[in-house]
């Protein structure tokens, strides 16, 4: 099995994070959405200067890394970003009611 390795570019600073292995490019945005779930990080408090590029292909029974010629966007932060919750969630009736209204906005 392939991993593939990414990386996040800052666009203010304009530099490219350390890479990351993920098993598919679904776990990689996956892992982006759960960042975004921190209100005290970087990244979610400027998510509109953050994306995510795959960059290689990574086997690891051979240690080989197989760049990719152009660096592929897998998500832009500010994209992804879900909306913030104001509910209580402790109060299974306001957690109702929220899902409620959330999805009559959806249909």
């Amino acid at each position: 099995m392939e991993y593939i390795l990414c990386t996040i570019y800052d666009d203010k600073a304009q530099t490219y994070s350390s890479p990351m292995t993920f098993i598919n490019d679904q776990v990689a945005i996956r892992s982006c959405e759960q960042v975004l779930d921190d209100p005290n990080n970087q990244i979610t408090q400027n998510p509109e200067d953050f994306i995510l590029f795959k960059i290689a292909l990574f086997d690891p029974h051979t240690g080989e890394v197989q760049p990719m010629g152009k660096y592929k966007p897998l998500c832009r932060f500010h994209e992804i970003q879900r909306p913030v919750r104001l509910v209580d969630t402790t109060d299974p009736q306001a957690e109702q009611d929220h899902q409620e209204k959330l999805n009559n906005e959806n249909a």
